[in-house]
């Protein structure tokens, strides 16, 4: 295989085919400012929650809250969550072939699928769908890479599987179950998960480490745990690959 890194076509010297790639990836700064994702303050994020609570219509509560949970994490650590997507964009690179699994309201899967057009993204949340097809037409991508899908139940192999806060339980442990099935679907995955910063310790991150290690994949932290403003936890970026 040839990278022709001037006009941006992959060539598969085997077969003689050409293939060519998406490369409009705008600087992670540009893609948030497009994407109406600003910083914020814990002030601004307690209002709007505030507003979200008042809500009595529960189909609107539910569409409003999923986007406003996705953007105002970002937007509350918005250099963290920066550093964060180029640090996975740059691990990914272009052109591979990349599952995601709970893409929320889309914002990763749109950044990594400008420079890959092998990305798919699966969810089982209808608001986050909807919204995500919105967000894909939005930075000119095909609406159809998000798909509504069970992870449970999804059989497909791939390059890549990308996880945002979705391999670890609600207790802030690895949840064993998705991480089986995660090592199932891909023997590469890179994942951003989050730990409870109240009793944390450098230790806590060997739980995924040997939760990895028992399906003979490498668990290594591509991003150290940063506290998460106006919530109670930790964030961290990982890889486990073989």
């Amino acid at each position: 295989m040839v990278i022709n890194t001037k006009h941006l076509y992959i060539i598969n010297t085997s077969t003689t085919t050409m293939t060519q790639i998406r490369t409009t990836q705008p600087s992670t700064e540009d893609y948030f400012k497009h994407n109406n994702i600003t910083q914020k303050t814990i002030n601004d994020a307690t209002n709007s929650l505030i507003e979200i609570s008042n809500m009595r219509d529960k189909e609107y509560y539910e569409s409003y809250y999923t986007k406003a949970l996705d953007e105002f994490l970002i937007s509350l650590d918005y250099k963290g969550h920066k550093k964060i997507y180029s640090k996975i964009l740059k691990k990914i690179g272009i052109g591979k072939n990349i599952l995601e699994s709970g893409y929320g309201s889309g914002i990763l899967g749109c950044y990594i699928a400008k420079s890959n057009n092998q990305y798919k993204g699966i969810e089982t949340n209808n608001f986050g769908y909807e919204m995500a097809k919105n967000r894909a037409k939005q930075n000119n991508l095909n609406p159809n890479i998000f798909e509504l899908n069970n992870f449970f139940d999804y059989n497909n192999k791939h390059e890549i599987l990308l996880t945002c806060k979705f391999l670890g339980g609600n207790n802030f442990q690895p949840n064993k179950d998705r991480i089986k099935k995660a090592t199932e679907i891909s023997s590469h995955i890179i994942g951003i998960e989050q730990i409870d910063f109240s009793d944390y310790e450098p230790s806590k991150l060997a739980q995924y480490k040997n939760e990895f290690k028992k399906h003979e994949l490498n668990f290594e932290i591509l991003h150290e745990p940063i506290m998460s403003n106006g919530n109670n936890s930790k964030y961290f970026l990982f890889e486990a690959k073989k």
